[in-house]
């Protein structure tokens, strides 16, 4: 079983209540240092979600880790898995829809490095590249494009969910009313009860975290841990970004 004994409590500005939570997630990402490494390295926590959460949450099959960029070969060039970067935030390729392997290892080159950009949380993790199968989206098949599950979760608790099919997005709170005009037709999964109760679980050590999952044929599946959803861009009216913010007192 994994323990988590490390203190991820964040000291905060005096101006702190009263910020909307787009700025409490861009100062959040400051203070981020070495202890986030295991749940922001994607191999790492697979592992961590399946000490805590077992067979109750889904993880996606690991094909094989690569040694470097170099190590891409035919064999993974299958429409059934996807090529991933541990450390790093949608560097992906779906050998469904780019099938040349030099172009691929070509991508895979231009990732080999530290994935900093202004998500300073990826800074300390080792560039390392994986194979891993799709997962079967109970709406969208074994496409690649699995529909996402997003949950907002503050000191252990989720508050909102973001739900993203494609490039459509819908939010709503947690009695599935929406928070933000709707951009596609989306009944509530029956599988919500266990999406809150996984969220709770692998959420609880942070002030602040957004817990990525996806609905299979078979279960909920993990994605990742994100600290900075939408990379701390303003997301909702003023309004809405204040009231949201008082969840993170």
């Amino acid at each position: 079983m994994y323990k988590n004994n490390i203190n991820f409590i964040i000291k905060k500005p005096n101006n702190w209540s009263n910020l909307p939570l787009y700025k409490k997630i861009n100062y959040y990402k400051l203070t981020f240092d070495e202890k986030y490494v295991p749940y922001v390295d994607k191999l790492i926590a697979k592992d961590i979600v399946y000490s805590l959460c077992g067979d109750t949450c889904k993880i996606p099959k690991v094909i094989r880790i690569l040694k470097d960029h170099t190590d891409l070969q035919e064999i993974d060039m299958n429409d059934n898995y996807l090529i991933k970067a541990s450390h790093g935030s949608s560097w992906l390729i779906d050998p469904q829809k780019e099938k040349d392997i030099k172009k691929n290892r070509i991508k895979l080159k231009s990732w080999n490095r530290v994935y900093s950009y202004s998500e300073k949380q990826y800074i300390h993790v080792k560039p390392r590249f994986f194979i891993e199968q799709k997962i079967e989206c109970y709406y969208n098949g074994l496409t690649g494009s699995a529909l996402d599950v997003k949950v907002f979760c503050f000191y252990g608790i989720p508050k909102f969910i973001l739900i993203r099919n494609n490039k459509k997005r819908n939010f709503y709170d947690m009695n599935w009313v929406p928070i933000k005009p709707l951009e596609f037709d989306f009944e509530k999964p029956q599988l919500f009860n266990d999406i809150i109760d996984i969220s709770k679980l692998l959420s609880t050590p942070f002030e602040f975290v957004r817990i990525d999952l996806y609905i299979g044929i078979d279960g909920i599946y993990f994605s990742e841990f994100t600290f900075t959803p939408n990379n701390g861009d303003q997301e909702f009216t003023n309004e809405k970004e204040i009231e949201l913010g008082k969840y993170w007192i």
